[in-house]
């Protein structure tokens, strides 16, 4: 096979992704948005947000104290955005899984959801972007109280609050 061959056809898969890519629902954003976190201030928690301020999302952030605070008092549903895997060997005591990777609007845990609760979405902290692009989602979808716990799983395991999973391995 000669080089000029070679190229054709990398230059005829790269145009065919691309083109899939832009057709289909599941296609993958070429460029992101920007996301701004804003810490929330204990007095703010459960107002409604539109999570939208000139056409950068806004991420409502959470602290551990903040975070254990709504657990304790029960206030929010908190929502684990790692993957089953993960979810199932430990999670915050009460969350429910719905994996960012695998999101999709019509998933039965999202339609059960209602759109003026509050809720708070985590996954393993600080480096970990998918709790963030789960929550734009669920704002896309007209969420209006969707909080972000940002030192995630592994700041609640390190404090000692109460977890659920198979922690044993």
């Amino acid at each position: 096979m000669n080089i000029k061959n070679l190229s054709l056809i990398i230059v005829t898969s790269l145009i065919l992704g691309f083109l899939y890519n832009f057709i289909s629902p599941d296609g993958l954003a070429l460029i992101r948005k920007e996301m701004k976190i804003e810490f929330v201030a204990d007095s703010t928690f459960n107002e409604s947000h539109t999570g939208f301020e000139n056409d950068d999302i806004v991420i409502k952030g959470l602290n551990l104290r903040q975070t254990y605070d709504i657990h304790s008092k029960k206030l929010a549903v908190f929502i684990d955005s790692r993957d089953q895997w993960e979810y199932s060997e430990s999670h915050i005591a009460g969350a429910i899984n719905i994996p960012e990777f695998s999101f999709t609007p019509d998933d039965p845990e999202v339609t059960n959801l209602i759109k003026d609760e509050m809720y708070v979405i985590y996954c393993d902290g600080d480096d970990c972007d998918v709790s963030k692009r789960l929550a734009a989602e669920l704002m896309k979808l007209g969420f209006t109280k969707v909080y972000v716990f940002l030192g995630g799983i592994f700041e609640w395991i390190d404090a000692g609050y109460p977890l659920e999973g198979d922690i044993s391995k």
